[in-house]
């Protein structure tokens, strides 16, 4: 059911979100991938500039107000160049400071595995940032309403996978 209802609260995200005391703010939905998507949706590095609500939260160069987490889940729909990840991660860095951890997510099928980890990890080793942190839960199984898209059991399902994960990242310094 959640799948055709877009109710977000029954996402991962969501829960994760709630579950450490963070209120969520969702970028892009279904659809988004490292380097544009399905319908002409445009790639992170430009998404993140962009506004989804009645206004941009863009200002003078930084979302504000200010992160303190941002999950980044993209891959699913086509396997990313390298460069197109390093570009996004710069930018979306550049944009939320600092002090937030950025967290890349392998999407739960795997999809662009390889792809999106080197591409993690030169991103990581260049720009030597110490608040970039990856999750990769490896092939888990979930509920599904089309061998893809979890329904709101499968997003429970992987809630309860990634919180050994995300706890790692909350007791890495700084984190709720």
């Amino acid at each position: 059911v959640w799948a055709t209802t877009g109710d977000a609260r029954a996402s991962y995200g969501y829960l994760l979100a709630k579950h450490y005391g963070y209120r969520e703010s969702r970028l892009a939905f279904g659809g988004y991938n490292w380097t544009g998507g399905m319908a002409k949706v445009p790639d992170l590095a430009t998404l993140i500039d962009q506004h989804t609500e009645k206004h941009s939260r863009l200002t003078d160069g930084a979302l504000k107000p200010a992160l303190a987490v941002v999950l980044i889940n993209l891959g699913a729909n086509g396997v990313p160049p390298e460069a197109e990840v390093v570009a996004a991660l710069k930018k979306v860095r550049s944009r939320v400071g600092k002090a937030a951890k950025l967290i890349v997510m392998i999407p739960t099928g795997g999809h662009a595995r390889d792809a999106v980890t080197q591409a993690f990890n030169t991103y990581k080793s260049t720009e030597k940032d110490a608040e970039v942190h990856f999750v990769d839960l490896g092939k888990i199984e979930f509920a599904t309403c089309d061998g893809l898209h979890p329904t709101s059991a499968g997003h429970e399902q992987i809630f309860r996978a990634a919180l050994p994960a995300f706890d790692a990242i909350a007791k890495s310094g700084g984190g709720r």
